[in-house]
Parts: C-alpha cells; sequence; structure tokens
C-alpha cells in the first residue's frame, strides 16, 4: 500500500507514551507519539517509523532496514517530518 514516512527526532526513549496502532496499545518514545499526533493522520492512513515498524529488538532486521532506509524514505508518498 501507498504509505508516509515519518522522520523525526527519537529523543528520550525513557519518556513513554501508549498508542494504538491496528487496534493494539503499543508503547513508543514520547516525541514519535507526538510526531504522530501531529503529523495530521486520519484513521486508515499508512506512515511508516522506524521504531514501530523495526522490531527493535532483532539486531539482524534492524540491520538489514537500516541498509534500506533510502528506499523505504524515496519509495514514500511523503516524508513528514
Amino acid at each position: 500500500p501507498k504509505y508516509d514516512a515519518l522522520s523525526y527526532c527519537w529523543g528520550d526513549t525513557l519518556q513513554i507514551s501508549t498508542i494504538e496502532v491496528d487496534g493494539r496499545s503499543v508503547e513508543v518514545s514520547k516525541n514519535l507519539a507526538e510526531a504522530l499526533f501531529n503529523a495530521g493522520l486520519e484513521v486508515g492512513d499508512h506512515i511508516w517509523a522506524d521504531a514501530i515498524c523495526i522490531d527493535q529488538s532483532n539486531l539482524y532486521e534492524k540491520s538489514y532496514q537500516i541498509m534500506r532506509m533510502g528506499q523505504i524514505y524515496s519509495q514514500a508518498e511523503q516524508t513528514v517530518v
């Protein structure tokens, strides 16, 4: 599906907020929660945010996805900053 990519500053990962993703509660950094809120998303919008879309506990996946970030951002409909 078409998607927007989110570019944001991770900030202090100890400051946590809970957001809803596909009907599930997900803990993210306060900065990410604020960036998503300020992005003006509507229900059904698809957005790529690294902290959510990449399994941060999986070093292999994280390394692979980091190598693909240029492609991920270039194929997005737009990058929201």
